[in-house]
C-alpha cells in the first residue's frame, strides 16, 4: 500500500480564492438549476459568524449530535499534519472538546448520527509502519470517545455518508488500492453491512452526501470528471435522481427547505468555486457568497445549514431570505 504515496493526490486542486466577502458582489445572483425548467426560487442568504474556531483543515469528520455539530480530525498532506482534536459547536460559539480516549488522527474520515451517538469511521491517516487506511469504528456520546467493535468497517477515505432512518448509508471514496469504491456499506445493530446493489452511483471519489425528506442522497465527486448526477438511496436501493447544472467534486452538501444545497468545491484541476447550487431549483443568492474553497462541509441543522472550513477556517449559516 505504501507505494502509492507519490500519487495519492492526483487530482491536484488550487488553494481557495482569499478575498474577503465583504469586497465581493453583493447584489441578487439567481441560478437555474433545475432539471427541467425554472420554478419558484429558492431565495437564500449566506451569515458569517464572526467567531474563532477549530485550526483551518483539509477533510475533518463533521456531524449533527442533537442541537451540537461535532467536527473531528482533518489535516492532511496540504496542512502538514493529521489531526485528532474534537471540537463542538453550539450556542453560536465554538469549543474544543478534551477526552480520556481519542480516535487515531485521520483526514477524509466519515461521521454521522445513529442511537444518539455518533459514528466515526475510515479516513486517511500514519501508523508505526507508514500512511494507513483506518479500518476502525468509534462512537461519540457527546463527552467521550469509545470504540465499537464493528466486524468489517469500510476501508475507504473520501466518501460521502448519510442517515436513512435509524442506519447509516455510505457510499464512494478511495479504497486501500486507490480504486473508486462502488460498495454501498450500511452500519446498523453495531455492525457493517457491505452490499453490491445494481443500479448504482459510478465509482467516486470527493463526493458529498446529506439527508433530506428520509432518503439520502449523493452529489459530486470525480468519476474521474466531476459528476452533475443526483444519486437517492431508500435504505435498499439507488436511483438517479436528476443532476445538477454542473458538475464538481471537492463540494459541501447539505439540504435546506426541501431542497439539496451545494458550495464550493472543484470542476477542474485549476479553480476553485465559489458559488451556491441548489436541486432541484432556481435557486436566488442575495447579499455576498463565501470565498472559493475545497475544503467545506456543510451539516442540516433545521431551518438551517451550517458550513465549516475553507482556507481560513470560517463558521457559514446558509438561511432562507426574506
Amino acid at each position: 500500500m505504501r507505494s502509492w504515496v507519490a500519487g495519492l493526490f492526483v487530482f491536484v486542486v488550487a488553494c481557495g480564492d482569499n478575498e474577503p466577502a465583504s469586497v465581493r458582489d453583493a447584489g441578487p445572483s439567481v441560478r437555474n438549476v433545475r432539471d427541467g425548467g425554472p420554478g419558484a426560487p429558492l431565495r437564500v442568504a449566506w451569515r458569517r459568524l464572526e467567531i474563532a474556531g477549530p485550526p483551518p483543515r483539509g477533510q475533518p469528520a463533521i456531524a449533527v449530535l442533537g442541537d451540537r455539530v461535532v467536527l473531528f480530525g482533518g489535516g492532511g498532506f496540504r496542512r502538514g499534519t493529521f489531526m485528532r482534536d474534537t471540537w463542538i459547536f453550539e450556542d453560536d460559539a465554538w469549543r474544543e472538546v478534551t477526552t480520556a480516549t481519542t480516535p487515531p488522527a485521520r483526514t477524509g474520515g466519515m461521521m454521522a448520527a445513529n442511537g444518539g451517538r455518533l459514528i466515526l469511521w475510515g479516513g486517511l491517516g500514519e501508523d508505526t509502519s507508514g500512511l494507513t487506511v483506518h479500518t476502525d469504528t468509534w462512537a461519540f456520546d457527546g463527552a467521550s470517545w469509545s470504540r465499537v467493535a464493528a466486524t468489517s468497517a469500510p476501508q475507504i477515505r473520501r466518501g460521502g455518508a448519510a442517515i436513512v432512518g435509524d442506519t447509516i448509508v455510505s457510499y464512494s471514496g478511495l479504497d486501500d488500492d486507490l480504486a473508486r469504491s462502488t460498495t454501498t456499506f450500511v452500519f446498523e445493530d453495531d455492525d457493517w453491512d457491505a452490499r453490491d446493489v445494481s443500479p448504482r452511483p459510478p465509482g467516486l471519489r470527493n463526493s458529498a452526501m446529506t439527508t433530506l425528506d428520509g432518503f439520502a442522497y449523493l452529489h459530486g465527486g470525480s468519476s474521474p470528471a466531476a459528476i452533475a448526477a443526483v444519486w437517492r438511496w431508500d435504505g435498499t436501493q439507488w436511483d438517479e435522481a436528476g443532476a445538477f447544472a454542473t458538475g464538481r467534486a471537492y463540494n459541501a452538501l447539505g439540504a435546506l427547505d426541501g431542497h439539496l444545497v451545494t458550495f464550493g468545491g472543484v470542476r477542474s484541476s485549476t479553480s476553485t468555486i465559489a458559488e451556491t447550487d441548489a436541486w432541484p431549483g432556481p435557486i436566488e443568492v442575495v447579499g455576498a457568497e463565501p470565498p472559493g474553497d475545497d475544503d467545506y462541509a456543510m451539516v442540516n441543522r433545521g431551518d438551517h445549514v451550517l458550513m465549516w472550513g475553507g482556507n481560513a477556517g470560517e463558521t457559514w449559516l446558509l438561511e432562507r431570505a426574506p
